[in-house]
């Protein structure tokens, strides 16, 4: 998950700094690589924070 996310950034780090270069790159696909990777950080952040209330609640439980 996490290098799904990180491989994700990185395509459409690529994607951008081809366009700002002028390199002919659709500017749609690039649109898309940014969409796909905030979609995967953010899932990652939701994943990360119900684990985090998850070990939380673990914590509060008497034993």
């Amino acid at each position: 998950m996490v290098q799904d996310a990180n491989t994700a950034q990185k395509h459409s780090e690529a994607l951008v700094q081809g366009l700002a270069r002028g390199e002919p790159v659709d500017s749609h696909q690039v649109i898309t690589a940014l969409t796909e990777a905030d979609l995967s950080f953010r899932t990652l952040l939701e994943v990360r924070t119900r684990l985090i209330e998850a070990y939380q609640e673990i914590q509060r439980m008497q034993v």
